[in-house]
């Protein structure tokens, strides 16, 4: 298993969150699927709403060929993201 990074699972979690949370624009995208399922977030619909945020399977710094265990799209930990998203959306 990969190394955690900045208290997540791995660097591929930590920097989806990264690129939707400090992006203006994906960041309120985001808030908008969340507040549609009343903050009710599994894997599934977090990795959905980071495609749907982020154009795809990809961030700038997630390469599709990288064969580095925890720097792949497939490494990403959605019931991590969801349940983070999900914590947010109580608090607010």
């Amino acid at each position: 298993m990969a190394e955690g990074c900045n208290g997540w699972t791995n660097y591929a979690t930590w920097n989806v969150v990264l690129w939707i949370d400090n992006d203006e624009a994906t960041h309120n995208r985001k808030n908008q699927w969340i507040r549609e399922f009343s903050g009710r977030i599994n894997a599934r619909l977090a990795e959905e709403i980071a495609e749907d945020c982020l154009g795809g399977k990809r961030t700038p710094d997630l390469e599709v060929d990288d064969k580095s265990v925890g720097r792949r799209w497939q490494d990403i930990n959605w019931t991590e993201i969801a349940s983070h998203w999900s914590d947010e959306f109580e608090q607010a």
